[in-house]
């Protein structure tokens, strides 16, 4: 049934296409954090887990309202966001630096190779 959904839009095109490729980069983001940070009863890495998905959907639809190059912006907000997350709010974690460099691996590795499909699609 997604799969259908997601043809519809791909043959649909324009925002409804980034909106379903945002939500695909979010799940996708969200089993790659289940899968590389264990620990999601600490308040400290849901938070970060949170800000990254968030971040996840708008750079998708950043790319889609004014291409990739701007997403350059999107990733120094989320490096200077974990940075301050980690000093406020990381203070008592002592592996918070392997978890903001996994959310930031993440950040990088699916939703920047997801938001050319939708630079892609728009300039077909």
């Amino acid at each position: 049934m997604v799969a259908l959904g997601t043809t519809l839009f791909v043959f649909m095109g324009g925002i409804f296409f980034s909106l379903s490729i945002s939500v695909v980069a979010a799940l996708t983001l969200w089993e790659f954090y289940k899968l590389t940070i264990h620990d999601f009863t600490n308040f400290e890495n849901l938070l970060l887990i949170v800000f990254g998905l968030f971040n996840s959907i708008v750079l998708v639809l950043t790319a889609h309202f004014s291409g990739v190059s701007t997403s350059i912006l999107i990733l120094s907000f989320n490096v200077v966001g974990t940075a301050f997350l980690s000093v406020t709010v990381f203070r008592s974690n002592n592996n918070f630096l392997e978890i903001v460099i996994k959310q930031t691996f993440g950040l990088i590795y699916i939703p920047i190779s997801l938001s050319f499909l939708v630079v892609i699609r728009i300039y077909d």
